[in-house]
């Protein structure tokens, strides 16, 4: 399919809104693709994009194409929407950005992650996606602290999510200049077969206990804390809300509500932002798994060896999800929409 046709599509798809995930189309977008650039990117509903953040991504030939919608008041699950590939109750808060990359109706979704608002969607879904506190810091200095469900307080980081790892590397490395390094980056993984997946790296295996479970002050200590002896941790986080409900609202009643909270195995995601990491997740192949990678957001030698880290996790794309998914004449199947 030639690609101002797949994104005549796109745009198609987005105003039929098949899972109520987009609040607002931006059809004119469409004007900015040609055969050789452009890229649509879709923005959670409740992040204020500046002018000077808009020309930056447009310079990068990224176009705003839909407003996404979110979960009510940031909340860590989305019950008005459904992932598409499990029929649950869809993962927030990013939800909306999440859902229309996986269908295909953005490039790059863009949100803001607290406490896993953009990591936990991308990964209940097998998409990519990245954090830093230092992204769009300037065009955001205006921005006021929040107060998570569990009371902490923090400063919200803008998310990218992709279901490409190259595009999520392209436009990163174009919003934040980072310089070259070669320095030895030390290991952290908990899982043996990433070591395997490693070979040649400086990797050290731990088990990381209580990443689920432990509070969240206690985990954001654990990590700084490892972040002083080591550049880089790997964690296998998943699967993401599908044994279990992580979400605070619902897990503080009594103890079995709190069971089914850590049962949906969120752990350095829900607190890479509160430790002021730069993270990137890479799908694992597994449903609603990905390897968690964290970095102090200072530590550039480390960011930068983090998407050599990303490359060596890397697994192809499951070819059902994205015949079915991607299939724009099943959005469409009597040639018309309503």
């Amino acid at each position: 399919m030639k690609k101002i046709q797949k994104y005549a599509f796109k745009t198609m798809l987005a105003m039929k809104n098949p899972v109520k995930s987009v609040d607002a189309v931006y059809p004119l977008a469409f004007d900015n693709i040609s055969n050789e650039s452009g890229y649509y990117l879709g923005v959670k509903n409740s992040l204020w994009v500046t002018d000077e953040m808009e020309k930056r991504l447009n310079q990068c030939s990224y176009y705003l194409h839909t407003r996404d919608q979110s979960s009510l008041g940031g909340r860590a699950i989305d019950i008005d929407l459904k992932n598409p590939i499990t029929g649950l109750a869809m993962t927030g808060s990013s939800s909306g950005t999440a859902i229309n990359v996986f269908l295909g109706i953005n490039d790059i979704g863009m949100g803001t992650d607290g406490g896993g608002s953009v990591l936990a969607p991308a990964i209940s879904l097998n998409l990519f996606s990245l954090i830093d506190p230092v992204l769009f810091r300037e065009e955001r200095k205006r921005e006021k602290d929040k107060i998570s469900t569990d009371g902490i307080s923090f400063v919200p980081s803008i998310g990218l999510i992709s279901k490409n790892l190259k595009l999520v590397q392209e436009l990163y490395f174009n919003l934040r200049d980072l310089e070259s390094s070669n320095r030895e980056a030390k290991i952290l993984v908990d899982d043996e077969n990433i070591c395997n997946l490693l070979k040649g790296e400086n990797v050290e295996v731990s088990s990381f206990e209580g990443k689920y479970d432990n509070e969240r002050l206690a985990l954001i200590e654990t990590t700084k804390r490892l972040l002083e002896k080591y550049d880089i941790i790997v964690s296998k986080e998943g699967p993401v809300d599908l044994h279990g409900f992580g979400d605070t609202v619902f897990g503080h009643f009594d103890d079995k509500t709190k069971e089914i909270q850590v049962a949906a195995n969120k752990g350095f995601l829900r607190i890479a932002n509160m430790a002021n990491c730069f993270a990137l997740t890479v799908p694992s192949g597994e449903l609603s798994t990905a390897f968690v990678i964290l970095c102090d957001t200072n530590n550039v030698s480390a960011i930068r060896k983090s998407f050599m880290v990303a490359e060596s996790l890397y697994r192809e794309n499951d070819e059902l999800s994205e015949r079915y998914f991607l299939n724009y004449k099943n959005y469409f199947m009597n040639g018309y929409s309503n």
